[in-house]
């Protein structure tokens, strides 16, 4: 039996590979296909909500994207990400977190797939 530890990290994380698309003047100018991309629900960012007496959309979760596949481009606000389904995102707020290894993107899916 052969053991591909990038391959099993995958499974169990639960990772998937997205589009960032780069967009400019309302049109995607650079698409970078990123692998390794995690998402999940904005658990942290929605208590501080309750706790101001705010809350966040219910379409509004997280994107962890790899920093090393967008070779020094930095995901910013308006830009999308797609997903294999076809949902597209648009980003709300990225951060550089993880020493420089990660973009923590929180987004609000703003089509679902066609």
């Amino acid at each position: 039996m052969s053991w591909d530890l990038a391959q099993d990290a995958a499974v169990f994380d639960g990772s998937e590979q997205v589009a960032l698309h780069f967009i400019e003047g309302g049109e995607a100018v650079e698409t970078v296909i990123v692998s390794g991309a995690l998402r999940g629900p904005l658990l942290r960012q929605a208590a501080e909500a309750a706790a101001a007496g705010a809350a966040l959309a219910p379409s509004e979760l997280l994107f962890h994207l790899p920093a090393a596949p967008l070779a020094g481009r930095q995901p910013r606000v308006g830009d999308a990400i797609r997903d294999a389904a076809g949902h597209e995102y648009t980003i709300l707020e990225a951060v550089l977190t993880s020493r420089g290894t990660r973009w923590k993107c929180r987004c609000n899916q703003t089509r679902p797939a066609e």
